[in-house]
């Protein structure tokens, strides 16, 4: 890559690809995962020289756990498409849980903040599952998943954190909407799509409450 390609590589949505060809997420994808870990990207590249890409991961504290997937959340496109709505006000997070969830076969609106997600709830748009950053400017995620439900009574809806000073879960059982799942961040496709699963399954279950 030329230096003036290199220095946008990993801006979300810049591609050198024509014909529609590449959606420019995949370094910025990257990029993201990385650094939300702890870690660190570093390219290096030049023209006839190739590219090399350095990836730093902070060292695991505990062994990994494979859990099988159900037939269920295996293959989510197999069934009805589920339209989700996110909101994150950080741009880079946000292209990456909405390629998260395409790609794991979602229909996804990404929206930058609650007043966006909110305006298309009140315009009719139908979706079967918020999924709302925490800490949003304006209103936050506990409070636009409160509003939400205003809007469409019990629906399902998954809390993103990258920390959390007070329990989101305590606050989330305090609300009068009721409860809803919560998902540290960075989160995998496999994490968000089992969480995603759940949440729809315990909102179906909750509707058919008398």
């Amino acid at each position: 890559m030329s230096p003036e390609v290199l220095a946008r590589a990993t801006e979300p949505f810049f591609t050198t690809k024509t014909n529609g060809q590449g959606t420019g997420l995949g370094l910025a994808t990257a990029r993201g995962f990385v650094e939300q870990s702890g870690g660190a990207m570093r390219i290096e590249s030049a023209p006839g020289e190739g590219t090399i890409v350095t990836l730093w991961l902070p060292l695991a504290t505990h062994a990994a756990v494979s859990f099988p997937l159900s037939s269920e959340t295996q293959a989510p496109a197999e069934r009805r498409t589920i339209r989700i709505v996110v909101a994150d006000d950080d741009p880079l997070v946000r292209a990456l849980l909405a390629e998260q969830l395409r790609s794991a076969g979602y229909d996804v609106t990404a929206c930058p903040d609650a007043a966006v997600a909110l305006a298309l709830l009140d315009a009719g748009e139908s979706f079967d599952l918020i999924v709302a950053d925490l800490s949003m400017p304006g209103m936050d995620g506990i409070a636009l998943i409160s509003e939400a439900r205003l809007r469409r009574p019990g629906m399902p809806a998954i809390l993103l954190t990258g920390y959390a000073p007070e329990s989101p879960e305590g606050r989330g059982a305090a609300t009068s909407s009721g409860a809803f799942a919560t998902l540290r961040k960075p989160a995998t496709e496999r994490q968000l799509t089992e969480r995603i699963e759940m949440a729809l399954r315990l909102g179906t279950a909750a509707n058919k409450t008398p």
